[in-house]
């Protein structure tokens, strides 16, 4: 169950007590009772940052590997750590995208090699990185032109209707 004021309810599933929690992972995607996916954001961040530290192992001081490669690794193993599934997602309190903003940026100076205090704009338009915001936003336009380009009668069709009241914060699209 999801709300703020959701209660605690007795369900039973072939007479078995069924848990309730406070924050569950479904479809690769963390779930916490307030829809807030904060949850999920810290995931991805961990994930990113992970993989992050694996790419700065072969880049070595700058010894090793070319701003370009760097980009491109970035872009092919970190960003897909927090763009998986982001449409679903999307969402997330600014605390949730100032978090993915940090992340890249992190990322995005240590294979350039610049300093700590270098402009995050001015980073990403050298390593040709779209801004986070922007790159939500791209992702979530993209998912809904694929739902719309479905047949009027297809499930993800029907639900993308009920979706779409106005001034809903629940879908970012």
């Amino acid at each position: 169950m999801f709300g703020s004021n959701s209660a605690t309810v007795n369900l039973t599933l072939h007479g078995a007590a069924v848990e309730q929690v406070e924050c569950i992972k479904y479809l690769g995607v963390w779930l916490d009772k307030n829809l807030t996916f904060l949850q999920q954001v810290e995931h991805a961040v961990s994930k990113a940052t992970r993989a992050a530290w694996k790419v700065n192992r072969l880049i070595e001081g700058r010894k090793g590997l070319t701003p370009k490669t760097g980009t491109v690794l970035y872009k092919c193993l970190i960003r897909p750590c927090w763009e998986f599934s982001i449409a679903a997602w999307a969402n997330m309190p600014e605390k949730g995208i100032r978090l993915l903003e940090q992340v890249q940026a992190r990322c995005l100076r240590t294979i350039l090699g610049t300093k700590s205090h270098a402009a995050t704009d001015a980073i990403e338009v050298i390593a040709n990185v779209m801004p986070v915001r922007l790159r939500i936003q791209q992702l979530c336009a993209l998912e809904y032109i694929r739902i719309k380009q479905k047949p009027q009668d297809s499930h993800l069709q029907l639900l993308l209707q009920q979706a779409l009241v106005p001034e809903s914060s629940f879908t970012p699209m």
